[in-house]
């Protein structure tokens, strides 16, 4: 008993000592990465990933423009929230989570919206690099568009749509309804919105530099989901879906 005792008081220490791996991590991406808990759907998943891997994640917070840099520059190990359309000289792991954006109107204006071309007339605001993340239709359509921006703090997307200083925002559902809950008082966040689904869904991976690492999340990340703590890890955060 004593033995086990003087085991289970060195899990802790043992969990410090594991070699750390920096990641880069984007900023202002909840419900998928929240910096203030350093947690989240995405976080959660990668970091135990690591953790079963043999190492702790030591998070490196930037904007999200800015992931992929980090790791060119080799600041970091590893970036999340990657994928080869990111253009990367790296190794990609399996995909960890899938966004899925749409194109946002309140409801009230009972705009039409069926394909992609049909945003043209309208004033759009967009996530960081989205005009390189959607396909090739709307990087054509935002290539000229007049009124078209992309926020690096994906909360001015709510404040502007309630507030009706824009028609049309591009957003990952489950990160607008995150944000949602935060601008009341701001803005009237309580009027109905559509989602418009113009687009698919884009699934994320990790970007490692060395490709050994990226084999071993592979397994990890494999086990996760053979045994359930995916499904738990997203279930904590289901009420944004």
């Amino acid at each position: 008993m004593r033995t086990w005792c003087l085991l289970l008081a060195c899990l802790p220490a043992l969990a410090a000592e594991l070699p750390t791996l920096r990641v880069a991590v984007g900023l202002f991406l909840p419900p998928y990465v929240i910096r203030e808990q350093h947690g989240g759907l995405e976080y959660d998943i990668v970091a135990e990933a690591l953790r079963r891997s043999g190492y702790r994640m030591q998070p490196q917070y930037v904007a999200y423009g800015q992931i992929g840099t980090m790791l060119q520059r080799r600041v970091v190990d590893a970036a999340m929230t990657q994928n080869p359309a990111s253009g990367l000289d790296a190794h990609y792991s399996e995909p960890v989570v899938r966004y899925h954006d749409y194109a946002i109107t309140l409801s009230a204006r009972a705009i039409k919206l069926a394909k992609v071309s049909d945003l043209h007339p309208y004033s759009l605001v967009a996530f960081q690099n989205a005009h390189q993340e959607l396909g090739p239709a709307f990087a054509e359509l935002t290539r000229n568009h007049p009124r078209y921006s992309e926020a690096g703090q994906q909360i001015a997307q709510n404040k502007l749509l309630y507030s009706g200083q824009v028609d049309v925002v591009i957003a990952d559902k489950l990160i607008f309804n995150y944000y949602r809950q935060l601008v009341h008082g701001e803005v009237d966040a309580r009027q109905p919105v559509t989602f418009h689904p113009l687009f698919e869904p884009i699934a994320y991976s990790v970007a490692f530099r060395d490709p050994a690492l990226r084999e071993r999340f592979n397994r990890a990340l494999a086990q996760m989901r053979k045994d359930g703590s995916v499904a738990r890890i997203e279930q904590r955060y289901r009420r944004y879906f």
